[in-house]
C-alpha cells in the first residue's frame, strides 16, 4: 500500500497501545510526492525521445487551472450561492479554476458537468456514486470543475441556488464504514482517518461538522493533495493512446526503488484504464509489504472493474477468489525472504491472467522496491518469465544514461520502456504501521463494506477446530500444519510445533482428499498436529488451481494439546466458505511464515489499563503487597508495566559484528 503524509508522529508512549514505530524495514514503499517534477524521458526499443516539461504541474484539461506545487487546502471558499447543506449530504457548485481538497470517508456524485481528480482524471456526469477513503496516511483527492460544453446551462432544479458562472455540480455525503473507529480500537491510528469529534489536527467546516469527511479549506500541517504533474501524466496518456489503437492485451509493468510511487502510479493507471475502456483491467499485486489490492501477507491477481480514489481496501471474503480475485498466501513481507517460492507463486498467477488473456483485459503489474543485488536478479527472472510488452521505470533522474537507471535496467526484458520522474516524500507511517492497519482492516471486516471497531476480538471467544494428530479420511478440522522455509528436525524440534503456531497469522489451505493422502505426513505425539514439510507444501504450488484452494487468513489465538484443538479467530465474512469445503471432504492444511498478530490484539486493552492502574494506585501509596486479598494485583504473564530506565534499560539484538582486532 502507498502512503504520503508528513503529519508530526504523536505516537509518544511505549506500550502496546500507544507505539513508537521507528522499525525500518526492508520494503518499504511507500506513495510519495517529489517536488519540482520537470522531464520525462521515454524510450522506444532502440530509441529514446524527451519531453521536457515545466516545473509546475500542467493541467490534461485547460480549462481548470491549480497552483503550483505543493497542494495544501482547496481554494474554494463557501457563499450563499455555491452550497445547498441537506442532513448528511452537501451539494457544492465548482466555478472555472476551482477546486476541492477532501479527507476522510465519503461518497460523491456528479450532479451537473464533469470534474478532474487530481489534476489527470475527466469524469463526466452519470449516476454513480463514487466511494473515497482519503486517510492522513496518503496524498488527499483534488477534485476540480470542469465544462463539458460551451454554454452548458445549470440545471433548472439548482439555477436558483447556484450562480451562473458555476460549471460543476457534485454531491458530497458522509459515509461511516466504521475505519473512523480505528484510532479509539487502536491509538496510534487515532489520525489516520479524519473524524470531527475529538480530532487534534483538524478545523471544524461549518458545513461538514459531524460528518465523516472535512473539505480542507485552510493549511493543515502535514496534508498535500494529489496533484498529477505534466511526466506522470503524460507517461498515462502515452499508455492510454497506444492501448486504444491494440486489438490484443498489453501487459504493463512498473518497477522502481522503494518510496518511488510505484504503487501510486500503477493505481492512477488503472483508474484511467478503467474510464476509457469499458472492459475489466487485471491487476497483479506482487508486492506483499505494502499492497492496497491483496490480503495481508498474500499475493493476488484481481480484475479491476471500478475506479478507487483513494485508499483501496481488499475485501476479507475469500468467496470472491471464485468470481476475479485469486490470491496465494506467501507468508513474508519482502521477496527476500523466500525467493523460489515467490517465483512460484507469481508464475501461477500470471498463467491465471494468460488464461483468461483472450477476454482482452490488459494486465497491470506493480512490483516490491528491492530491486538491488539478488532482488536485481529476481527482477530479472520476473521480466523473462513475462516479458512486459510497458516497462515504467520510476527514477529520480529520467535520463536513459543515468548510472543507476543503466543498472537497473541492465539483463531485463521488455518491448518497451518508459523512464518516469519518481514522486517520493517521507510518509508519517512507517511499514511496518501500514502493514498492521492491513492486519486490523482484514479482521475486522465485517460486510463487504463493513468495519466493526466497537469491541475487542477477546471480548468474544474464539473459533474452536480440533486438529489431526494421525491420518483420518472422515474426520473434519485441520489435518495438517506446514511452515514456510522451515524443515523439521533441521530448523526446529517438532514438540515445539504448538509454540510456533500460538500468536501467529497463518495461511488456510484446503486440498483434495486423493492428494491430502499421497503427502508425507509427521506424526510423533498424539498431542501434536500433523505435520508437512516444506518441500512437499512447495510441491503443491505447481499447477496449484488444481490442487490448492486458498481459504484466507486466520489468527492462531491458542492451540489445547490436551484436547487437541485450536483457538482461531477468522474473519466472520469467510466462516460460511470455510464451512463449506470441509463439509465437502477438502482437508484443511495451516501454513505459517512471519505473520505476527498486531500488538494491539494479544491482549484486551480494559484488562490493561486495569492492571496499570493497580500498579499506579500501589506506587502512589508506596506500600508493599503483604496482604493479597486485600492489595491483589493481576498478574499478566509475559507483561512488563514498569517504566525503563534510561540507561541499560532496553535490549536491541546486535548484527554483523566484525571484531578488527582479530
Amino acid at each position: 500500500m502507498s502512503a504520503y503524509a508528513a503529519l508530526k508522529d504523536n505516537s509518544s508512549v511505549n506500550s502496546i497501545f500507544h507505539e513508537n514505530d521507528n522499525n525500518v524495514e526492508e520494503d518499504e514503499d511507500m506513495m510519495g510526492y517529489e517536488r519540482n517534477s520537470s522531464d520525462e524521458n521515454e524510450e522506444l526499443t532502440e530509441t529514446i525521445r524527451e519531453v521536457n516539461a515545466p516545473s509546475h504541474p500542467n493541467p490534461l484539461f485547460n480549462d481548470t487551472t491549480f497552483p503550483s506545487l505543493p497542494v495544501t487546502s482547496s481554494n474554494f471558499q463557501f457563499t450563499s450561492d455555491n452550497v445547498i447543506s441537506k442532513g448528511t449530504n452537501t451539494i457544492l457548485g465548482l466555478r472555472e479554476d476551482e477546486f476541492i481538497m477532501v479527507r476522510g470517508q465519503l461518497a460523491m456524485e456528479i450532479l451537473h458537468g464533469r470534474v478532474v481528480i487530481n489534476n489527470h482524471h475527466r469524469l463526466t456526469e452519470k449516476e454513480v456514486s463514487h466511494q473515497i477513503l482519503a486517510p492522513d496516511s496518503q496524498a488527499l483527492p483534488i477534485i476540480a470543475g470542469s465544462t463539458c460544453h460551451s454554454g452548458e446551462k445549470i440545471p433548472e432544479a439548482y439555477r436558483a441556488s447556484f450562480s451562473k458562472d458555476v460549471i460543476s455540480i457534485i454531491r458530497l455525503t458522509c459515509l461511516n464504514t466504521g475505519l473512523e473507529k480505528i484510532g479509539s480500537y487502536y491509538p496510534p491510528f487515532k489520525d489516520f482517518f479524519y473524524h470531527e469529534k475529538g480530532y487534534s489536527t483538524g478545523e471544524k467546516v461549518a458545513n461538514t461538522d459531524g460528518c465523516s469527511y472535512q473539505i480542507v479549506l485552510k493549511e493543515t500541517s502535514g496534508l498535500e493533495g494529489f496533484c498529477m504533474d505534466m511526466t506522470w501524466s503524460n507517461g498515462i496518456k502515452e499508455i492510454v493512446n497506444s492501448l486504444k489503437n491494440s486489438d490484443t492485451p498489453k501487459t504493463i509493468m512498473v518497477i522502481g526503488n522503494k518510496n518511488t510511487g510505484k504503487s501510486t502510479y500503477s493505481k492512477s493507471l488503472l483508474n484511467e484504464l478503467l474510464l476509457t475502456d469499458s472492459k475489466q483491467i487485471s491487476y497483479l499485486d506482487l508486492d506483499p509489504g505494502q499492497s492496497e489490492f491483496s490480503a495481508p501477507l498474500t499475493l493476488s491477481l484481481t480484475d479491476a472493474s471500478s475506479t478507487n480514489w483513494g485508499l483501496n481496501i481488499p475485501n476479507s471474503s475469500i468467496s470472491l477468489d471464485r468470481t476475479g480475485s485469486t490470491s496465494h498466501f506467501y507468508g513474508f513481507t519482502s521477496p527476500i525472504h523466500l525467493p523460489n517460492t515467490y517465483l512460484r507463486i507469481l508464475k501461477e498467477l500470471f498463467n491465471k491472467y494468460q488464461r483468461t488473456k483472450s477476454q482482452g483485459k490488459h494486465l497491470i503489474i506493480n512490483t516490491p522496491g528491492w530491486i538491488k543485488g539478488y532482488g536485481k536478479e529476481l527482477l530479472s527472472s520476473i521480466t523473462d518469465f513475462i516479458v512486459p510488452d510497458f516497462l515504467f521505470l520510476l527514477s529520480s533522474n529520467p535520463d536513459i544514461g543515468q548510472g543507476e537507471n543503466l543498472d537497473i535496467l541492465n539483463g531485463l526484458t521488455y518491448k518497451r520502456l518508459l523512464i518516469i520522474r519518481s514522486m517520493t516524500k517521507e510518509s508519517k507511517f512507517s511499514a511496518a504501521s501500514l502493514r498492521d492497519f492491513n492486519k486490523l482492516v482484514y479482521f475486522h471486516q465485517r460486510e463487504r463494506s463493513g468495519f466493526d471497531f466497537n469491541e475487542h476480538f477477546l471480548t468474544s471467544s474464539p473459533y474452536k477446530l480440533s486438529y489431526h494428530t494421525f491420518p483420518s479420511d472422515s474426520y473434519p478440522g485441520i489435518s495438517a500444519v506446514s511452515f514456510l522455509n522451515s524443515n523439521a528436525g533441521y530448523d526446529f524440534e517438532i514438540e515445539d510445533l504448538p509454540l510456533m503456531l500460538e500468536s501467529s497469522i497463518v495461511g488456510i489451505y484446503f486440498i483434495e482428499n486423493s492428494q491430502y493422502q499421497s503427502l508425507d505426513k509427521t506424526n510423533i505425539s498424539s498431542s501434536v498436529p500433523l505435520y508437512i514439510n516444506f518441500t512437499d507444501y512447495f510441491s503443491l504450488l505447481v499447477d496449484s488451481e488444481h490442487t490448492l484452494k486458498f481459504g484466507g487468513l486466520c489468527m492462531v489465538h491458542s492451540i489445547n494439546r490436551a484436547s487437541s484443538y485450536m483457538n482461531l479467530y477468522i474473519p466472520e465474512v469467510n466462516l460460511n466458505y470455510l464451512q463449506s469445503l470441509l463439509s465437502s471432504g477438502y482437508k484443511m492444511i495451516l501454513v505459517k511464515g512471519d505473520g505476527e498478530i498486531p500488538s494491539i490484539e494479544m491482549l484486551n486493552p480494559i484488562i490493561a489499563k486495569e492492571h496499570e492502574s493497580e500498579v499506579k494506585l500501589l506506587n502512589h501509596q508506596k506500600k508493599k503487597v503483604e496482604d493479597k486479598s486485600t492489595n491483589r494485583i493481576h498478574k499478566i504473564p509475559y507483561m512488563n508495566f514498569e517504566s525503563k530506565r534510561k540507561v541499560g534499560g532496553v535490549w536491541k539484538v546486535r548484527r554483523n559484528i566484525i571484531r578488527k582486532s582479530h
